[in-house]
């Protein structure tokens, strides 16, 4: 996957988790909801209901109402046989969140993962690289900054200047 395809990936996944999170904490006191010629999205309770419902047939409509503190915290499919004809089904919000947290943290940890190893512009393994070039492209490895460069988190001086302990 190409850098800035996997970086707005990563980076998209993150807000929506972020996203998620809120949706689920405020559904567990307000209902949300649009219904279109049958077909509706609601958000309550700490999660997701979808639905068709051919016994209504009315243009577009959305609410949002105050809903009494109730969660629900698995799957549920409900049919309703004729003269209704409906069919609703509820997915809870927090294995959405868990989901694309989980697809986003892993993107994550990859990212880092590659930037220690791998080169930048093609991902060619650099491990045991001594030439300090990628074989593969011929780019050089990026500079570390001072910080990095030693264990003890102190800088090192610039080359031509004297540290203090010489």
């Amino acid at each position: 996957m190409r850098k800035r395809l996997r970086s707005t990936i990563k980076w998209g996944g993150a807000v929506l988790t972020v996203l998620l999170l809120v949706v689920w904490v405020g559904s567990a006191w307000w209902q949300a909801g649009v219904r279109s010629h049958g077909f509706y999205l609601e958000v309550y309770g700490g999660g997701l209901s979808i639905g068709v419902d051919r016994w209504r047939d009315d243009e577009f409509e959305f609410w949002l109402k105050d809903h009494t503190f109730d969660v629900w915290w698995w799957f549920d499919v409900t049919v309703r046989p004729d003269p209704f004809a409906e069919v609703i089904g509820y997915i809870p919000i927090w294995f959405l969140l868990l989901a694309t947290g989980l697809a986003s943290g892993w993107l994550w940890h990859r990212d880092r993962r590659r930037a220690l190893c791998l080169c930048i512009k093609c991902g060619y393994d650099l491990r045991g690289n001594a030439s300090g070039v990628c074989p593969e492209c011929g780019t050089p490895p990026p500079r570390p900054s001072p910080a990095l460069r030693l264990g003890s988190g102190q800088a090192e001086p610039e080359e031509g200047v004297e540290s203090a302990t010489t």
